[in-house]
């Protein structure tokens, strides 16, 4: 026989009590105290952008990070399947970036997601999960805007475009040979044609002369933990 729980009125399987808090309270209320509930201390979670799996503390850092940076994010589940001690759930989510965290810097655009979240459960709390959602995608877009506007404000031609998006990528001098088909040396010329055309001298300063990509690690720690502001948004936004 399942067992079963009340939550709010409504009946429902553990493992359903533990979606609900993921998708309602950390995500669409965006209660940091949520994780202290719904995750084992020695949890494991994969997430899109990060390198390995996290533990409780360490997707603490990782969600403060991710609602700085989008910190009017509007979550909603799509669909959503449990069974025994499993559940999945399809969501998609909107926002702005507005924060510095996640590798990008803030660029004030709308970004939309969608992805996929699974959690396995043992005694009542979160052990394993998996979080899977179009980070490329909506980065990629995102640092592309923002390059290319900055580009043509140099007078980039549509070649040197291409490469200053690469650069802003922080790709190799090899990476953007094989990108764009040409030899490691004449890529390396390519690149410092648009860094005069910017007034840099160092090609990491590429980035942050086109806005695109900053030195900020993907998982950055946010100054204060979300939930400063009412609406959870910095003052003077919204």
């Amino acid at each position: 026989m399942a067992i079963i729980v009340t939550c709010g009125g409504r009946t429902m399987a553990p493992i359903r009590l533990l979606m609900e808090h993921w998708s309602h309270d950390l995500w669409t209320r965006r209660l940091e105290s949520t994780i202290d509930v719904l995750l084992a201390p020695e949890c494991l979670i994969d997430v899109e952008g990060a390198e390995g799996s996290l533990g409780r503390e360490a997707f603490r850092t990782y969600w403060r990070s991710f609602t700085c940076t989008f910190p009017d994010l509007q979550y909603e589940v799509l669909t959503s399947v449990a069974e025994g001690n499993v559940g999945a759930i399809h969501w998609q989510a909107r926002g702005t970036h507005y924060g510095v965290g996640c590798g990008v810097f803030a660029s004030v655009q709308k970004a939309e997601f969608t992805g996929v979240t699974v959690l396995h459960a043992e005694k009542g709390v979160v052990v394993r999960g998996f979080d899977r959602w179009n980070r490329g995608d909506v980065f990629h877009r995102i640092v592309r805007d923002r390059t290319l506007a900055a580009a043509q404000e140099a007078h980039l031609t549509p070649r040197q475009q291409d490469v200053a998006f690469m650069m802003a990528e922080r790709l190799t001098y090899l990476e953007i040979a094989q990108r764009i088909g040409v030899k490691p040396n004449t890529a390396r010329r390519h690149c410092e044609a648009v860094m005069n055309k910017l007034g840099v001298h160092e090609k990491q300063d590429v980035a942050r002369a086109l806005g695109g990509s900053s030195v900020t690690p993907w998982i950055a720690s946010c100054a204060e933990p979300v939930g400063k502001h009412p609406r959870g948004i910095p003052s003077g936004i919204g």
